[in-house]
């Protein structure tokens, strides 16, 4: 492919790209039945096929070792947190997914364009990606925890301040 074939591809890419982007952050119409999905009882509402497909992921991981070792961790954040074992684990495992993918495609697609040789050394980054994306949701729920521990302290001082 010469130089300028590449350019062309790369350039479409992009705009695809931004367009992408801005469909993504977009404000979408505002509807009486969105608002009520949003806003009405979680617990019943319907949720997306991803999501139910990560619940069921972090329900078989749930009763396992990875499942034992997260819950001797987080414990009381999880209630604290308003989530479950099988919600957190499956945002885990959907993190390291996604992590591990980009990271593939960034290789592949460096690779494939000639910026970059495709080496054995990208397996560092393929490993230690994914495990990030892990850390940083393991670190939302506790801090999630410690933001509701916060606020309930804040509830009961002002509680016990204007009893007192």
């Amino acid at each position: 492919m010469s130089a300028g074939r590449t350019a062309i591809a790369a350039a479409a890419l992009i705009m695809i790209a931004s367009w992408c982007v801005y469909l993504g952050f977009r404000p979408g119409r505002v509807t009486v039945a969105g608002m009520r999905a949003r806003f009405g009882d979680r617990a019943g509402g319907s949720d997306s096929a991803d999501a139910s497909m990560l619940r069921s992921v972090g329900e078989s991981l749930a009763g396992g070792a990875v499942g034992r070792w997260v819950h001797e961790r987080l414990g009381g954040a999880l209630l604290l947190a308003d989530t479950t074992l099988p919600d957190v684990l499956g945002r885990m495992v959907g993190a390291a997914v996604i992590g591990a993918g980009s990271v593939m495609l960034v290789a592949v697609g460096g690779a494939a364009t000639g910026a970059v040789p495709l080496s054995p050394f990208w397996i560092v980054p393929i490993v230690f990606v994914p495990v990030m994306f892990v850390v940083v949701q393991f670190g939302s729920v506790r801090d999630r925890a410690a933001r509701r521990r916060r606020e309930l302290e804040r509830v009961i001082n002002d509680f016990v301040q204007l009893t007192a």
